[in-house]
């Protein structure tokens, strides 16, 4: 009776312990990990579109390639794909949750449908702040209305 009390404290303990309801990817060997606050930062973590004006952005699976971002901490870099081109540029952070984007640049290939790549290249130069909870980053223009959401993409 008492090693079966020690084992049923033992296990609630652990299981006290575990995660609960956290956002969980899959990576491309099918293995399922757990993304926590601790491992998403803003800079060197690949954001995926999902949402732009308050518009959802296609999934991969309808258009081809995934459309990202990505803020390089070392030199400030950022760039990403925005669905034909490429692009990139530099980023400042600007007090507590600031963000100024500048001297953006894009490989100039033509496409058929160019709206959804013109509308995300140019947000940049209206982002003036961001939040990042978790698995998610918003970017906002000023008062603080949503401009972009992303959510962390598999690598």
């Amino acid at each position: 009776m008492r090693h079966t009390i020690i084992l049923l404290v033992s296990v609630a303990t652990l299981a006290a312990c575990g995660p609960i309801n956290q956002p969980a990817e899959e990576n491309a060997a099918g293995q399922v990990y757990v993304i926590t606050a601790s491992d998403t930062t803003l800079t060197d973590t690949r954001w995926r579109l999902v949402e732009i004006s308050g518009v959802q952005v296609a999934s991969p699976a309808e258009k081809g390639k995934e459309l990202f971002v990505i803020m390089q901490k070392e030199g400030k870099v950022v760039n990403g794909f925005a669905g034909c081109n490429s692009f990139a540029g530099t980023y400042e952070l600007v007090g507590g949750e600031g963000i100024k984007f500048s001297q953006m640049t894009s490989t100039l290939m033509a496409c058929d449908d160019m709206e959804m790549e013109k509308q995300f290249t140019s947000m940049f130069a209206n982002v003036t702040s961001y939040d990042v909870n978790i698995d998610t980053l918003e970017f906002h223009q000023t008062p603080p209305t949503p401009i972009a959401r992303f959510v962390v993409m598999n690598q």
